[in-house]
């Protein structure tokens, strides 16, 4: 049986909302040793292995000049997933590629 638009609906809400709820609890987590905690907590070693391949892929978009190619020899990171991240930070403004940019660098001078 084929769900309602309104069915559908309610539950990208309901999704986003929970999502929402986790953004607010990892958020206000100022210690470094926690937040390793959280994260050993709920995510698996293979999730934390494609949140650490995101990261990889997108400081080489926004802070390199490196081709997708590049990216993936140098990262062993399959073309795929850098075109999943180059798609991403294609649909993003200008002032939040600078913002996740600005925090990259920040990380690389700490």
């Amino acid at each position: 049986m084929k769900k309602k638009a309104s069915e559908s609906r309610k539950a990208g809400n309901t999704q986003k909302n929970r999502f929402g709820k986790i953004v607010r609890f990892f958020q206000g987590v100022p210690d470094p040793e926690k937040m390793d905690l959280l994260f050993r907590v709920f995510f698996t070693e293979k999730e934390k292995q494609m949140i650490s391949d995101r990261y990889q892929i997108l400081e080489a978009l926004l802070l390199t000049e490196m081709s997708q190619r590049e990216i993936s020899s140098q990262f062993k990171i399959s073309i795929s997933k850098i075109t999943a991240g180059s798609k991403e930070t294609q649909r993003l403004s200008p002032s939040d590629k600078d913002f996740i940019a600005q925090r990259m660098r920040k990380i690389h001078a700490d």
